[in-house]
């Protein structure tokens, strides 16, 4: 079993990507951590000042769409 510390590590980092192909340029802009469940994760952010949180969800069916 994992230890507190590190349930709390980020499982995935996060990037803005500008650019395309081998002159792409990869920006680290924060950091995501999977749920217990393995549907979705939740991302945290900071860019241009604005500092928030995502939430990622696995879509259960066409009829909860966006």
């Amino acid at each position: 079993m994992k230890s507190v510390d590190q349930n709390n590590l980020p499982t995935h980092n996060v990037y803005t990507v500008t650019g395309e192909g081998d002159t792409a340029t990869w920006n680290k802009v924060g950091a995501a951590w999977s749920h217990k469940d393995n549907k979705g994760m939740t991302q945290s952010i900071s860019l241009l000042g604005l500092q928030t949180k995502l939430v990622i969800r696995e879509v259960k069916d066409n009829k909860e769409g966006a």
